[in-house]
């Protein structure tokens, strides 16, 4: 059973995903780092380029020709990984495909729309895990939190 949100916010994670070698590095931390707290939601966000590109790592073009059934692809993609999680039940994990400026831009706008209060992203084979804090002005790294800042976490093989 999850919780209520008049119980307790929920503790929210943002992992930016790539569908590259990290995919399921990034994942597995994020749904491992929500899984620390008593209610939680793991947001899996794919961020596509807004100007034409050729394919993807799924082989879809994006966004272009189709772009609207290529994110539904994605989003699809994203949901079938977050099944594969088999997150706790108190992790809620949800999909969504966007198409921005970059993922910088984009992950960080969004987290600040959810109100995240960390982000997973992946670098070299690893996740790194970096606490955010929600501001007047969006969503900022901090050094403090619940997770050390740029922490690495790597899945095991």
């Amino acid at each position: 059973m999850h919780c209520l949100p008049e119980e307790r916010p929920p503790f929210v994670v943002v992992a930016g995903i790539a569908f590259g070698a990290t995919t399921m590095t990034v994942a597995r931390a994020a749904v491992r780092a929500a899984a620390t707290q008593p209610c939680a939601h793991v947001h899996l966000v794919h961020v596509a380029p807004s100007a034409p590109v050729a394919e993807n790592d799924l082989g879809t073009l994006l966004p272009g020709d189709g772009a609207e059934a290529a994110l539904e692809e994605v989003a699809r993609h994203l949901a079938a990984i977050g099944r594969d999680l088999h997150a706790p039940p108190h992790v809620l994990v949800h999909a969504h495909a966007l198409v921005g400026a970059g993922p910088k831009v984009e992950l960080a706008a969004f987290a600040r729309v959810v109100g995240a209060s960390l982000l997973v992203v992946g670098s070299r084979g690893f996740a790194v895990l970096q606490p955010i804090r929600q501001t007047a002005g969006g969503a900022v790294p901090t050094p403090g939190g619940s997770v050390p800042p740029r922490q690495l976490w790597r899945a095991p093989a």
